[in-house]
């Protein structure tokens, strides 16, 4: 199974069943106009990079269409609890998307001996597979220009009224609630490399999901 990293907005979006799309860079070497369009090839998804002269080649799409992929959100360690021997079998944990607190206690062998263990701090790069709440099955997948991105579009990246309500309290921009594309665009040059920033307009997988239950996903 294949995670996929979300941040703490959007988690939470998620989890308020506000969030079913979510744009990923194509990182593909180009060298001049070529066309970007995804193919089926028994069952699975591949692009297909075609040049002038009609010659094209195809990449692997990381997620597929029907893959379930869990969910990498951020998580803070609270407190360790030992046995008699000082042994560590459990440790409370914090999800930082909606706050729920729980004692998860199982924790793979090496983990113990990582920094942010011991001094119980935030879990590096997202949660572990094992702490995993959210799991999601991909349903579709397209490939576009980032500035392609419509209003519609943009209430299923999750960016709905209570998010650009959120947005204008924390970056003081009433433009935002005006224009909805004013608070997706800061949110992608917050988050986005050099290079992939929205006035840069790359290429990108659209990856269109829905939530499903943990028993189902394993």
């Amino acid at each position: 199974m294949k995670s996929i990293l979300f941040n703490t907005e959007m988690a939470k979006a998620i989890l308020d069943d506000k969030k079913t799309q979510t744009r990923r860079v194509i990182n593909v070497t180009l060298y001049g106009d070529e066309k970007l369009s995804i193919i089926n090839d028994d069952n699975k998804q591949y692009l297909k990079v075609e040049y002038e002269n009609g010659a094209y080649r195809l990449e692997k799409i990381q997620f597929q269409i029907g893959d379930i992929l869990w969910v990498r959100e951020p998580v803070k360690l609270l407190k360790h609890t030992v046995d008699c021997d000082g042994e560590y079998f459990g440790t409370w944990i914090k999800y930082l998307a909606d706050g729920k607190e729980i004692l998860f206690d199982n924790f793979k062998e090496d983990v113990s001996g990582k920094k942010w263990f011991d001094k119980c701090q935030g879990v590096p790069n997202g949660c572990l597979r094992e702490m995993a709440r959210i799991f999601l099955k991909v349903t579709s997948v397209r490939v576009e220009r980032l500035q392609d991105i419509t209003e519609d579009d943009i209430c299923k990246e999750g960016l709905d009224n209570d998010y650009l309500t959120w947005w204008v309290s924390e970056c003081g921009t009433a433009r935002a609630l005006r224009f909805p594309i004013d608070g997706w665009k800061r949110l992608w040059k917050s988050t986005a490399k050099d290079g992939y920033k929205w006035e840069d307009n790359p290429h990108v997988f659209v990856y269109e999901f829905e939530r499903v239950e943990k028993g189902s996903a394993i």
